[in-house]
């Protein structure tokens, strides 16, 4: 297929559904370094891979279900946010979504709010307290949005 591998997270044992945040500190040891290191490798791969220019948007996506879609997501959004780099994650997993409570946000409006133009986009952006990093979450899932995006 010819796909260009830019790099790969360790897994870090207790990660998989708690937030985030703890990687930065040293709950997770020395495992949660690695992941550090390799969030912000990949960062620098993705950046140096675009030669000009930065590119203005990345989408991570998999197959199926808890492959670390969110994760990934997450921790390149902390790492670009970080670096200087203008960034604002969107959860666009209207059917599962779990960047709130992956990065310790409240239940707010997001995305589905903004599908279903019940909100504006710039009236449902958040951050994540102490970094720059800027957070539209998917909102109140619906599933006659998600009906709506697969016609």
């Amino acid at each position: 297929m010819r796909l260009r591998v830019l790099g790969n997270l360790p897994h870090v044992a207790g990660l998989e559904a708690g937030p985030l945040a703890g990687v930065w500190d040293d709950r997770f040891g020395i495992a949660g370094s690695l992941l550090v290191e390799a969030a912000n490798d990949l960062r620098t791969m993705l950046i140096a891979a675009t030669h000009d220019r930065a590119p203005q948007v990345v989408m991570v996506t998999s197959a199926g279900q808890g492959e670390g879609k969110t994760t990934l997501s997450c921790l390149l959004a902390l790492s670009l946010a970080q670096a200087g780099k203008r960034t604002l994650l969107i959860d666009g997993d209207l059917r599962n979504p779990q960047v709130a409570a992956r990065l310790e946000l409240p239940p707010a409006a997001g995305l589905g709010e903004v599908q279903r133009g019940e909100a504006r986009p710039a009236g449902v952006l958040g951050g994540v307290p102490g970094t720059p990093l800027a957070v539209m979450t998917a909102g109140r899932p619906c599933t006659n949005i998600i009906r709506g995006l697969s016609v």
